[in-house]
């Protein structure tokens, strides 16, 4: 991932809070208790902006998504 990449919560997110897609913006880690974690400053779509995990978050490839939508209304005729 890169600064300006379209990425979304991963729809296995046990805590979308409605973020569902947004342009990274920063990277930085976070460090707790355990290990050091990467993390993102993503501009939702909502109009927030959040840091979250990396992990958290997927790439929108939006010309895959396009053609796997293509495909699936095709089979349907």
């Amino acid at each position: 991932m890169i600064h300006g990449d379209l990425v979304r919560v991963k729809l296995t997110d046990p805590d979308p809070r409605g973020r569902t897609s947004g342009i990274i913006l920063e990277f930085d880690t976070y460090k707790s208790t355990g290990p050091v974690t990467p993390i993102a400053e993503v501009h939702w779509c909502t109009g927030a902006r959040s840091w979250i995990a990396i992990d958290r978050i997927e790439l929108i490839n939006v010309v895959q998504e396009i053609d796997e939508l293509a495909l699936s209304l095709a089979d349907t005729f």
